[in-house]
């Protein structure tokens, strides 16, 4: 599936068409085609002279049947049609080659002419009341919205398409509506919503036993899987997959499965099996005509020859994929293969003509954000600079390799944490229904006794008393059961989000520790091998000194404050030292601690506050706020940009403000940006990352101060964090 081949291998984030693809086969009543069929419906367009709607209808049957063996045939069955349709009236039969046409067009990756004949047929639909072909047409357009990356208007016209499916009970359109929907969630990352709607959708396609759509979505459900980071089962339902393709001799089906399966061996490192796999994926695409799936194996493998330093034979297969995916490959297939090539000529001793396609492909993934397959390029490019002993150059290309790794190391982290959060939401999830069933048979089980009763009541009288004492007894008993369970419940709820809670500081506490340890020991580290290998020399290694010891003492203060933190949430008793301390001091040390940060951006920033200004305060605390709120400043103000710290004073607190002239944000963001506990780091001016966790502990330590924090910001005006404190 699309998705699918997006998470398996960092490299290959590409916009792919085959999901697209296989919902084709909803645009007829019948099922795949055979060749005796093929042969039948060609004999009898023959024989048929008169151009009719019969004539016009074979064209359109017959097209579908090519649809997933030859689909370069298509196109011009689609036109022949069309012209006699058009020509005798027959706007059935208009609409029907215009769908066709679409496909045709989405195979060449016309994406504007497909919507336009989506759009023509649509009216035609709308006009006739036709309820399955509307049906059609808004997820035809919704697949595009998908491919275009529009995953919110996808959705919204996969529900329309729904609704037309449900109305006519038209089953096989339902699970691929469910299917489509799962695939657009798991493109936001909900991948739990993602992996319900695929069920769903495989749920009705197993009652219809339809093999072909069940292998679709066992491949979709199998991203999931990749996505969360459990490759062992995403493997699993590859496999079964391919077992039915084959089956069924399903060509396309069988291709992109090659393909998933053998990103996934490349992934685990298993290159033999990976070059299995892509090269029967593209001798099948080869034999049928499917360009665009052709290239992309062509791709994969040049990117396996690579990393198995066969690096002649990567170099021709990199150049057989330019040539074969022109006018098909979009801008990240344009980075990933001049990366590629670029690697090689370094490799193979062509350093100068090396670097100007790693330039070139570093500059097309920069500027369309396509981070993944930076860190390849900026390693090949220190690897080719200090053969040249460009030292400048190579220590530029090393920090920008730490901070794009770190980034990659982040993704695996968080990775992780999906796929715990993902058990744990699908379990919870889980418990609600079991639960939601026990209290149905509980209810069903009062009724029966109610029902028993009436009848005792009824037939003996003379023991009612007795009946009246018993079920009193009863509902009594029920009412002390009913209410022990839901005790139980709420405390099991009580601890799973007590426990939910604690792995969550623990995840993010182990993402705070490797952001910012990493950074600064991998510069240390770099800076030694360099020293190691002579790349640079002591007096240049002197020049270096100072930064080094400024980033020691960062992270020294950086671990005893990550301490601190952790101390406060674990131990109940905590309290904070709160003492005379100097405001204007600490914003100074700050300065000096991340002056090598503002300097690389060529940022101004000024202390406006009085030598005198004094709070009353935990030192270690507001030195902590303080250090997050101006790092934050400098991450999102771009290069020559302004950071000003001041403050005012009222009768009992002072009000500090950081003022930057960044890219600011939306004021509906900047109002609720501390309330929401579950915030995402967004990426910096020139790529830096974060952890997401910075303003909430901020917010922490001025709460524990009897003290407010809030923001206010304009897009591209900038951005002012204020917090006050009380005044000595």
């Amino acid at each position: 599936m699309t998705e699918l081949k997006r998470n398996i291998h960092c490299k290959y984030l590409c916009a792919r068409k085959w999901l697209f693809l296989l919902l084709w086969l909803f645009l007829a009543d019948f099922s795949f085609a055979q060749n005796n069929k093929i042969d039948s419906l060609s004999k009898e367009i023959k024989t048929h002279k008169k151009h009719d709607a019969i004539w016009v209808e074979l064209h359109v049957e017959l097209a579908n049947q090519y649809l997933n063996i030859f689909p370069d045939s298509l196109e011009p069955l689609a036109e022949r049609g069309l012209v006699v349709a058009k020509k005798i009236a027959d706007v059935n039969g208009m609409a029907e080659c215009m769908k066709l046409l679409s496909i045709a067009n989405y195979y060449k990756g016309q994406l504007e002419k497909a919507i336009a004949y989506n759009k023509l047929a649509l009216i035609i639909y709308q006009q006739t009341n036709n309820k399955k072909g509307q049906g059609f047409i808004y997820n035809s357009l919704a697949i595009i919205f998908h491919q275009q990356s529009k995953y919110n208007e996808a959705i919204e016209y996969y529900k329309k398409s729904l609704w037309f499916r449900q109305e006519i009970s038209d089953i096989n359109g339902v699970s691929a509506c469910y299917n489509n929907i799962g695939n657009s969630l798991y493109n936001q990352r909900k991948y739990t919503e993602a992996f319900i709607y695929m069920m769903k959708g495989l749920k009705l396609r197993e009652d219809l036993q339809d093999k072909d759509l069940i292998a679709n979505s066992l491949n979709n459900i199998a991203g999931v899987y990749s996505a969360i980071g459990n490759y062992k089962e995403a493997l699993e339902y590859l496999h079964r997959a391919i077992a039915i393709y084959k089956s069924n001799n399903n060509i396309l089906g069988l291709v992109e499965a090659y393909y998933n399966i053998g990103l996934l061996y490349f992934y685990l490192k298993n290159y033999e099996q990976a070059t299995y796999y892509q090269n029967n994926g593209y001798q099948l695409a080869l034999t049928t005509g499917y360009k665009f799936d052709e290239s992309l194996c062509i791709l994969a493998l040049a990117d396996i020859f690579s990393k198995q330093k066969k690096y002649e034979k990567a170099l021709d297969y990199y150049v057989m994929a330019k040539k074969r995916g022109e006018n098909l490959y979009g801008l990240e297939q344009e980075a990933e293969i001049n990366i590629g090539i670029g690697s090689v000529y370094v490799n193979t001793g062509k350093t100068q003509l090396g670097i100007e396609y790693l330039l070139k492909g570093y500059q097309i993934a920069r500027d369309f954000n396509f981070l993944i397959p930076i860190p390849d390029a900026t390693s090949s490019l220190v690897k080719a600079y200090l053969s040249l002993n460009d030292f400048k150059n190579a220590f530029k290309y090393r920090e920008l390799n730490s901070i794009y790794n770190d980034s990659n190391y982040n993704k695996e982290t968080n990775k992780k944490i999906a796929e715990n959060q993902f058990n744990y939401e699908l379990d919870k999830k889980q418990s609600k229904i079991e639960l939601l069933e026990k209290d149905k048979s509980i209810k069903e089980e009062e009724t029966t006794r109610q029902k028993y009763i009436t009848i005792g009541l009824l037939s003996f009288l003379i023991i009612s008393v007795f009946i009246i004492v018993r079920v009193i007894n009863n509902v009594k008993k029920e009412k002390e059961t009913k209410e022990l369970i839901l005790k139980q419940k709420f405390e099991i709820e009580e601890q799973s989000t007590k426990l939910s809670q604690m792995n969550q500081l623990k995840d993010k506490t182990f993402s705070i520790l490797s952001h910012d340890l990493r950074s600064p020991i991998g510069a240390l580290v770099q800076i030694l091998e360099m020293l190691d290998d002579n790349s640079i020399s002591m007096e240049e290694f002197s020049g270096l000194k100072k930064k080094l010891d400024l980033q020691l003492t960062y992270l020294n203060r950086f671990l005893e404050n990550i301490l601190l933190w952790c101390k406060s949430h674990m131990e109940e008793d905590f309290t904070a030292q709160i003492k005379k301390i100097n405001l204007s001091e600490i914003v100074n040390q700050n300065y000096e601690l991340l002056h090598e940060s503002a300097i690389q951006k060529q940022i101004e920033m000024q202390n406006h506050l009085d030598s005198n200004t004094f709070i009353m305060a935990d030192f270690d605390q507001i030195d902590l706020v303080l250090r997050n709120l101006l790092s934050n400043a400098i991450k999102f103000t771009n290069n020559k940009g302004k950071v000003d710290v001041s403050a005012v004073e009222n009768e009992n607190e002072i009000i500090v403000s950081i003022k930057d002239n960044g890219i600011g944000m939306d004021s509906e963001i900047a109002k609720n940006l501390f309330d929401n506990q579950e915030r995402k780091s967004s990426i910096g001016t020139i790529g830096e990352k974060g952890t997401g966790l910075g303003l909430l502990i901020c917010k922490e330590f001025i709460n524990k101060h009897g003290g407010r924090i809030w923001a206010e910001s304009e897009p591209k005006k900038g951005s002012t964090f204020y917090f006050s404190l009380p005044k000595v």
